[in-house]
């Protein structure tokens, strides 16, 4: 039986203290958007349609660019590029090259989020006694919403087993479960709910909890007597996880999702989610969308920001006129502190703080506190000194884990390479699995790195991006400037593994 190991490697001082697993049995958001990035190594690029199959063959064989995956409705291509070079300069070769329509980076983007229901009270944004809301019971006397509306949530995924959502969850008609066949030839096994495109499976389970959050604004089944209602009581909800447990995602990864929702027949995509990139490859998988004659409904960001400027706010700001840019408003029926603007590009806003939602249930797999010693912790070094315990520093006193120990002096040594392997670990209950932990330290930038990786076997590991705060890194380095800081590490790719 193949179980979960999760090894801490450093050439630094970071202390690491109050370490956590979490992910949900059978399976908060920050509301300001991160700057900007890119997928290290990959492109989108869309070569001339005469000369396609010449150009992918030119740069396969002169550059050693591999292609990811043929997005063939826009004539799009998702590539990789070689070890040894760079976006910018694969960007400066593919744009002197007259075979090629465009080319761009592989853009990030970010998460941004009366019936008899018992918590139908906290709704605020659907009914209130002033003119705050958005006058939903007036609605309902019309209509409640329709079983045949298709939303696409492209988002974090959805906890499809939310007691709230379960019933209005879509389900693919051309798929028979569990039988292993791709049965509606769309590329996808067993798709039954929707499909995880940063895992690459069927299994679009929500591991950041944003978008079990907007399902449940949507569409949380109404009159029910259970938690909340959505906007609509009955529309189908369509999972399409693009954003990991980070609340990110790449373009490439947004764009199939949409082509999904596209070949499988949704009404309306919602895409709460953006950053400050315009991406060419982006707006041609919406305007699809578009001549598919899907609305899409984008949040107009959270950063306070006049998307009428030069800077504008993706995917909400795209001259697409299937698109409703949503801006947030406030309990005093004012633009939200947080909430982005624009006078030609905002097109409606909507309640959008304080909003009560459904949420998945989160549960603790594994933690510790180093309180009992290093415990079933594995600590090795092929040079310098070995991680321990110090009481020098803590988040959680009196011990934090360390690789620069012992005192009194909690410096590591010249060289240095070592590390400490958690306990091994089981998530075969478990979906939306993440690691938590705090560290605290300081080391030579750009030279001394703390890296986390993970194995199912301990002989091929697999490094792990991080996320501290608003940014992500691939391993870290420099100073914390005496704070403790909360780390963490998507683990989904590993969620149901014994």
């Amino acid at each position: 039986m193949k179980r979960l190991a999760i090894i801490i490697l450093a050439l630094s001082c970071f202390l690491a203290a109050s370490v956590g697993v979490y992910g949900r049995n059978g399976h908060n958001k920050r509301a300001k958007a991160r700057e900007a990035t890119y997928v290290k190594g990959e492109l989108l690029v869309k070569y001339k349609p005469a000369v396609r199959a010449a150009a992918t063959e030119y740069f396969r064989s002169r550059w050693g660019v591999s292609t990811l995956r043929r997005f063939r409705r826009v004539g799009i291509q998702h590539v990789r590029l070689p070890r040894d070079m760079t976006v910018e300069e694969a960007l400066e070769i593919y744009r002197n090259d007259p075979d090629v329509e465009y080319v761009e980076p592989n853009y990030r983007r970010y998460a941004t989020a009366s019936p008899n229901d018992s918590f139908f009270a906290n709704l605020w944004g659907l009914n209130n006694a002033g003119d705050t809301d958005i006058d939903a019971p007036e609605a309902w006397d019309i209509t409640q919403g329709n079983s045949n509306v298709v939303v696409a949530v492209l988002d974090s995924g959805v906890d499809y087993n939310h007691p709230d959502l379960f019933n209005n969850m879509w389900t693919n008609p051309g798929e028979i479960a569990g039988n292993g066949l791709d049965d509606d030839g769309n590329g996808k096994i067993d798709d039954i709910r929707g499909w995880d495109f940063v895992d690459d499976d069927n299994d679009p389970i929500d591991s950041d909890d944003h978008g079990t959050h907007v399902a449940g604004t949507a569409a949380a089944v109404g009159n029910n007597g259970t938690g909340i209602t959505g906007v609509s009581w009955s529309a189908q909800i369509m999972p399409l996880r693009f954003l990991d447990a980070f609340g990110s995602g790449s373009v490439a990864d947004g764009i199939e999702a949409i082509d999904y929702a596209i070949g499988k027949g949704a009404d309306i995509i919602n895409a709460s989610y953006g950053s400050y990139t315009f991406s060419t490859a982006e707006r041609d998988a919406i305007s699809r969308a578009r001549t598919a004659g899907i609305l899409f409904v984008a949040a107009a960001g959270n950063d306070s920001w006049n998307n009428d400027s030069a800077t504008k706010h993706y995917p909400s700001s795209y001259d697409l006129d299937n698109i409703i840019a949503v801006a947030a408003t406030d309990q005093n029926d004012t633009l939200a502190s947080f909430s982005n603007f624009g006078a030609s590009s905002v097109d409606v806003a909507a309640p959008g703080t304080s909003i009560f939602s459904t949420r998945p249930d989160r549960q603790t797999v594994w933690s510790d506190d180093f309180e009992s010693g290093l415990g079933s912790w594995t600590i090795n070094k092929v040079s310098g000194k070995d991680w321990g315990l110090t009481a020098a520093l803590s988040f959680s006193p009196a011990n934090s884990l360390t690789d620069s120990q012992p005192p009194p002096d909690n410096t590591y040594d010249n060289n240095t390479d070592s590390w400490a392997i958690a306990p091994v670990l089981n998530l075969a209950p478990y979906t939306g699995t993440k690691l938590e932990f705090k560290l605290n330290g300081s080391s030579e930038g750009g030279f001394d790195f703390l890296y986390v990786q993970s194995s199912l076997d301990a002989l091929n590991w697999t490094d792990h991006d991080i996320l501290i705060g608003n940014s992500i890194f691939s391993r870290i380095s420099g100073t914390s400037s005496g704070a403790w800081l909360s780390a963490f590490v998507d683990l989904g790719r590993y969620d149901g593994n014994g």
